[in-house]
């Protein structure tokens, strides 16, 4: 079963009306945030010292390129730029290959600062989606195949500051690091 959410996010490879007649999705705004790459742990403070996780781009026609790696990648984070006290719209696509909940926590290197996901419960640090794969919505450019392949969980995710971000997220018994470098400088409208 497809749900859709009440509140898309706005990337340009989701519209409303693709998804708004497959059903309203229940208050499940935390949903799943993926990891890829694995980067080092020193801290960085500059974008030159943070190595960020490689953009892959598995299904150009599509979504955009995304951050991660087998089974889990983020999509929106790395294209965005960080502006006080707002959330940026993104989605964690999922490998159907992989079953389990998906729990997510990100932080900023050399800082106590921690990510937050906003859903239509509220906000919080940890972000976790029962079945995931349960939830996923349509992008609507994507083929019976790619949703075959793949889980798309929209989310919106406000980072307290600039900087170099770890994301950790956990699908079922994997675990993926995803590091995005999010600039204070705006190189996308709003």
């Amino acid at each position: 079963m497809r749900r859709s959410f009440s509140r898309l996010p706005s990337l340009p490879c989701f519209d409303r009306a693709s998804n708004s007649s497959r059903g309203s999705l229940f208050a499940f705004a935390l949903i799943t945030v993926l990891l890829g790459a694995v980067a080092p742990a020193v801290g960085a403070s500059t974008a030159a010292d943070c190595r960020t996780s490689a953009l892959v781009d598995r299904m150009p026609n599509v979504v955009p390129p995304m951050a991660g790696k087998e089974p889990i990648w983020l999509l929106g984070a790395a294209q965005n730029s960080w502006s006080e006290d707002q959330a940026i719209d993104a989605a964690f696509v999922l490998s159907r290959r992989q079953d389990g909940d998906l729990t997510v926590i990100g932080r900023r290197r050399k800082s106590p600062s921690e990510l937050s996901f906003v859903g239509e419960d509220g906000v919080s640090n940890v972000l976790q989606v029962v079945e995931p794969h349960r939830s996923s919505l349509t992008p609507p450019k994507a083929t019976a195949s790619v949703t075959k392949e793949y889980s798309f969980i929209p989310t919106r995710l406000v980072f307290p500051a600039p900087g170099c971000w770890e994301i950790d997220a956990r699908l079922g018994d994997v675990t993926r690091r995803i590091v995005v470098w999010i600039p204070k400088t705006s190189r996308l409208t709003r």
